[in-house]
């Protein structure tokens, strides 16, 4: 099965989504920092990415804007979601050059369909009862958090946990290697080479 990593600030969605993933056979990978991800990548072989659109240092259009111009990462899909997207958040994302966007919470069964694009992923199967409340369905609930991860604690272990480096590269010094690719100086093989200098805000 392929290797998803998962990126989002919120710890407990990245849980739920983990325990649904792992209970199809995938194995799983996570962070909460974008910055982390070619790092991450180039050390556990990823092989796709769910990322979140908003998050607090560098969001998910621009991280992916970085991905895609950095030849290292330039082919691994990368999945965009976000709870109540707003006009324009859609194009947003096809801009930045994701390959797929979802909205939370997440159900497997359209990711499936986006991930099927890239890989065998087998039929589409409901998603676990125990996951989901029937609710969620339709969108009037949210998933039930509590239990969902309580689920996950006794069915698929525990969170796969990605320690941060201890200086990661600033957003400020992703754009600036982003920009430079797309002026046509070569982009940086990952974020390593970056200045490691956090950001003055």
């Amino acid at each position: 099965m392929p290797k998803i990593l998962i990126v989002d600030d919120r710890r407990d969605a990245i849980e739920v989504l983990q325990a649904k993933l792992q209970k199809r056979g995938f194995v799983t990978e996570a962070s909460t920092d974008a910055r982390e991800i070619p790092r991450i990548c180039e050390a556990q072989g990823i092989d796709a990415i769910v990322m979140d659109m908003n998050m607090p240092e560098l969001d998910g259009c621009e991280a992916t804007e970085f991905l895609k111009s950095n030849p290292a990462t330039a082919t691994i899909p990368v999945i965009m979601c976000t709870a109540h997207p707003l006009a324009g958040d859609r194009e947003r994302a096809e801009r930045s050059g994701c390959d797929g966007f979802v909205e939370k919470p997440i159900h497997l069964k359209p990711l499936l369909q986006i991930l099927g694009q890239f890989f065998e992923v087998g039929p589409e199967e409901a998603e676990d009862a125990q996951l989901e409340k029937p609710e969620d369905r339709d969108g009037s609930q949210t998933t039930d958090i509590d239990s969902a991860v309580a689920h996950a604690a006794t069915k698929s272990g525990e969170l796969i946990r990605v320690d941060s480096p201890a200086e990661p590269p600033t957003s400020a010094a992703m754009k600036s290697q982003r920009y430079q690719s797309q002026s046509g100086k070569p982009a940086a093989a990952n974020f390593m080479n970056a200045d490691t200098s956090r950001d003055s805000r």
